[in-house]
């Protein structure tokens, strides 16, 4: 025992002391790994950058990809090539400015209506059973589906008035104005809106009102509706319905700040005739009235309301307003015209954009705006692409440029050894291996049960227990392939399809871009040398001590609530 305790304690004594993790300082509010010329990399940003990362990696390479280190000088040199761009001047160019404009108010939205929001914690009763009835119902049903909107209420009114449901049905058939389905069963979620709320309002016996279906009308008559019992399908209804509730409580808040700080003139909108054709609009987008002012912020012109609309029609708007869809966006235009307005002046009123973390979010984006414009402007135009290197690179990659090798496999499963070999036999003797699928006694029904299906699978990447008995492979050969086990398989090899090089000329773009990314990353990292010199940089912690950050963290994320 003794000796035991001696070699656990020199164990011990060799054993690396574990990295202690670092109190991170605080730079212009934000926890930070570093800083550049005073601006942080900010710890919070390094972690949603090393998420993305990491859900970006195919399954098995994330260990390949995850460099912390590498991860945090990428993000050095974003701030540092951002801060240069600033300095020449790039951050002044008006298609940077409305690019973070933009983000700004995308940003304060988003933040402004999350309030009212996430004051909502729990659903109504009454809209969790009605959305659950919604999910879980299913309806018996008979639908009577007219052509013409005038036969539909016609049949309505002579229902209502006491004629008996099955021979005003017979009569309409007999009449060729409507086709009939009786007894169906229908999953209310499966219906249109309209017409599965007011199936809910039913009972059996009654009918619902006209309503448009596709290029008809439709009555629904209630047999029956059953409601199943879930609990999976109660959970996505209250969750539905707190969704619901906080939506309504966001349409609220919205309503409010339209009532307290927008004035519409209703009487200049409702004359803007923006389906009369081009010249309307044409004028519509010179027009400097104001539709909506915004007391504190600036008016909504009906140019504004004019640009809008335009812009949500991709194709061009002369077909739209032939078939008089511009009108019909007006109001959708002019109510997230006034919305976005409303932003800009109650989200600095609120205070959302003075927080740190929207200060560092809004940092963020212009840095990389600054970083792509200062590559696009300083770096790319100097870069030249002869094809003599790109030719080198393909030479020197080829694996990269060739498909691996395929091979198209087919399979039966048998519970028997003996029942396998029978097949095999047969298979060789010439019988269609299709018909053997069908028809082939012995066959296993076990869910487990191995089924290559036809499909195609990489020569390297089929189980290894199976490759001794795809070597040298030939189309058309049949093979028993019996692991351990009381499954035995007969595989059909129903092609071979070799890897095959793409030649230069066809993967000469594919080529030529990974030079060109590549003397693009030698001359970022010229230019990251060069900047470390001009601007100061501090780094607050050395790779072991991230590394010690991101396990903790990783930590605190896998404990359960």
């Amino acid at each position: 025992m003794t000796i035991l305790l001696a070699a656990a304690a020199l164990w011990l004594a060799a054993a690396p002391a574990p990295i202690p993790t670092p109190e991170l300082p605080v730079v212009k509010g934000q926890k930070a790994l570093a800083s550049v010329d005073g601006e942080p990399v900010a710890w919070a940003a390094f972690v949603e950058a090393l998420s993305s990362v990491h859900e970006g990696a195919e399954e098995g390479t994330k260990r390949a990809k995850q460099d912390p280190q590498a991860l945090l000088d990428r993000m050095i040199t974003g701030k540092l090539i951002a801060q240069e761009a600033r300095n020449i001047g790039l951050d002044k160019e008006p298609k940077f400015r409305a690019a973070a404009e933009s983000f700004r108010l995308d940003a304060m939205q988003k933040d402004l209506l999350e309030h009212p929001a996430e004051a909502v914690k729990a659903p109504d009763p009454a809209d969790v059973q009605a959305r659950y009835r919604m999910l879980a119902g299913v309806a018996r049903v008979d639908t009577v589906l007219f052509t013409k909107r005038a036969d539909a209420d016609a049949f309505a009114s002579a229902v209502a008035g006491g004629k008996e449901f099955g021979a005003a049905v017979q009569a309409a058939a007999a009449a060729g104005s409507a086709r009939a389905e009786t007894g169906i069963e229908v999953k209310l979620r499966e219906m249109q809106p309209e017409i599965a709320n007011a199936v809910m309002g039913l009972k059996p016996g009654q009918i619902s009102p006209v309503a448009p279906a596709g290029d008809g009308f439709t009555l629904v008559r209630l047999l029956e509706l059953k409601i199943a019992d879930d609990p999976a399908v109660m959970a996505t209804a209250r969750q539905d319905a707190l969704e619901w509730k906080r939506l309504q409580a966001v349409k609220a808040y919205t309503t409010g700040l339209a009532k307290r700080y927008a004035k519409v003139d209703q009487k200049l909108i409702d004359s803007l005739d923006f389906d009369a054709g081009r010249p309307a609009l044409l004028a519509a987008k010179s027009d400097a009235r104001a539709a909506v002012t915004i007391a504190g912020g600036s008016p909504i012109t009906v140019a504004d309301l004019a640009a809008d609309i335009e812009s949500n029609f991709f194709h061009g708007t002369d077909r739209a307003a032939k078939e008089k869809r511009l009108n019909a966006q007006k109001a959708k235009s002019l109510d997230a015209l006034v919305l976005r307005r409303l932003v800009a002046v109650q989200g600095p009123r609120a205070g959302v954009d003075k927080t740190p973390e929207f200060r560092e979010r809004q940092r963020d984006y212009e840095d990389g705006l600054l970083f792509s414009s200062f590559l696009m402007k300083v770096i790319v135009p100097d870069l030249k692409l002869e094809e003599k290197e790109v030719r080198t690179y393909y030479d020197a990659h080829t694996a990269d440029f060739t498909s691996p090798a395929m091979l198209r496999l087919d399979s039966i499963a048998f519970a028997k050894r003996e029942s396998a070999e029978g097949a095999l036999a047969k298979a060789r003797s010439g019988a269609d291996f299709g018909w053997l699928k069908q028809n082939a006694p012995g066959q296993s029904k076990a869910d487990d049960a191995m089924q290559l299906g036809g499909g195609a699978y990489l020569v390297d990447g089929v189980d290894p227990a199976l490759k001794p008995v795809l070597a040298e492979p030939k189309a058309g050969d049949v093979r028993l392939f019996a692991p351990d086990g009381d499954l035995a398989y007969v595989i059909q090899i129903r092609d071979v399809i070799p890897s095959k090089t793409e030649p230069f000329e066809q993967a000469k773009d594919d080529a030529g871009r990974q030079v060109l990314n590549e003397k693009t990353k030698r001359v970022l990292d010229e230019w990251s040398a060069k900047l470390r010199k001009a601007y100061e940089v501090k780094t607050f912690v050395s790779p072991a001590q991230l590394d010690a950050l991101i396990k903790q963290e990783l930590g605190r994320k896998a404990r359960p609530a």
